[in-house]
């Protein structure tokens, strides 16, 4: 079986990660495709898409993941395009993984089989929460994997969304 995970990992976090133990016990491939990588450096996108294809294969390592695959995917603004273009992009897979309503709809309208983990802690993992507590000097480091911290710090990340931030000011 072959897992497909998708997501903008805008960081990649404990949620993630809770995601991605489940597909490693149900798989024994993992595809994950890396959404919206043509954005970087503002303050939804911060990291770019070779940043987080670092982090990720650094957690899929970690997890002593065999086979995967990391595949960044651009936003098309047509949802049976995108939809599309995953198959023409990505390996074959069995089934998708997502937690978001819209990609669950979209990918369920093409005939593609969703999976909806349960989320974890979703009032404080989500990505957008994470950078919201990084701009606002708030702890984050234990919403994230230890092994993602130093890949986020040699990356800037605290810096890159303090300063996307204040340019919208």
């Amino acid at each position: 079986m072959r897992g497909l995970f998708i997501g903008r990992f805008q960081p990649f976090h404990n949620g993630h990660l809770a995601v991605l133990k489940e597909m490693v016990k149900e798989n024994d491939s993992i595809i994950i495709a890396v959404g919206s990588a043509q954005f970087s450096n503002t303050e939804k996108n911060p990291l770019t898409a070779g940043e987080r294809l670092v982090i990720i294969t650094h957690i899929l390592r970690n997890l002593k993941v065999r086979e995967f695959y990391i595949v960044p995917i651009e936003d098309v603004g047509n949802d049976n395009l995108w939809a599309f273009k995953l198959q023409q992009l990505l390996p074959q897979f069995d089934s998708v993984y997502t937690n978001n309503p819209l990609t669950k709809k979209i990918l369920v309208r093409n005939g593609f089989k969703v999976k909806t983990p349960g989320l974890v802690k979703r009032s404080e993992l989500s990505g957008t929460k994470i950078r919201e507590r990084i701009k606002g000097g708030k702890s984050w480091r234990h919403q994230v994997p230890q092994i993602v911290i130093n890949d986020l710090i040699d990356f800037g990340l605290v810096e890159r969304i303090t300063s996307v931030s204040n340019e919208f000011k």
